[in-house]
């Protein structure tokens, strides 16, 4: 538009995800199993990332944020995705109390991770770049805000459904995720208008 290409002739689309695919099963017994094993109670807050856990996805970034984060709040980090040599030995040098909040799931069934999302509290991608973030639409649609960087699409697609940080920036992370930890009504605002994008935009039925 800002060249002079009419608005009119543009159209913008994404990525799209089907709904039915991400109803839980078994939460609560889900639930049960993960509250003991990873020693959660009913005030935890759950942060999630999901993803190849690679540098460009800011993996250093959210786990510092976190560290910030776990001196004043009651909280876990699940990291969901494909591991690489890079986070291997990045992850290797966290002490073992690190580890204890900030957890390694590797590569998880799908509908363990439909379950997990919609126990969770936020889902962030502190990527350096991405074309879209079809994670997003998984967290929406079961029912949590995002956290994005302020770098190519991510903003686009994220804007009234969670929050941006500039990226690189721990600090700023750390703020926004106890921003939306600690306001249950904008978290839920913020999630409610990520889901009826999906349900609008985003989804199978509408891109076919």
């Amino acid at each position: 538009i800002k060249e002079g290409i009419p608005k009119e002739k543009i159209m913008v689309t994404g990525n799209a995800i089907d709904p039915e695919e991400y109803i839980p099963k078994n939460l609560p017994r889900y639930n049960e199993a993960l509250f003991k094993k990873y020693n959660i109670n009913a005030d935890t807050k759950i942060v999630i990332f999901i993803g190849r856990k690679i540098e460009y996805k800011g993996m250093q970034v959210l786990v510092n944020a976190l560290k910030l984060l776990n001196v004043k709040l009651d909280l876990k980090l699940f990291l969901i995705g494909p591991s690489t040599e890079w986070f291997e030995n990045f992850y290797a040098g966290l002490s073992q109390q690190e580890k204890n909040y900030i957890i390694d799931l590797g590569e998880i069934p799908h509908q363990d991770k439909v379950n997990l999302l919609h126990l969770s509290n936020v889902l962030v991608l502190p990527s350096e770049y991405e074309a879209f973030g079809i994670v997003f639409l998984e967290a929406w649609i079961c029912g949590i805000p995002v956290i994005g960087a302020d770098r190519g699409a991510m903003p686009y697609v994220i804007d009234g459904g969670g929050l941006v940080f500039k990226y690189g920036d721990c600090k700023e992370l750390s703020e926004k995720i106890e921003f939306i930890l600690k306001d249950s009504l904008l978290s839920q605002k913020m999630a409610t208008e990520g889901k009826n994008k999906v349900l609008n935009l985003y989804n199978h039925d509408i891109s076919h």
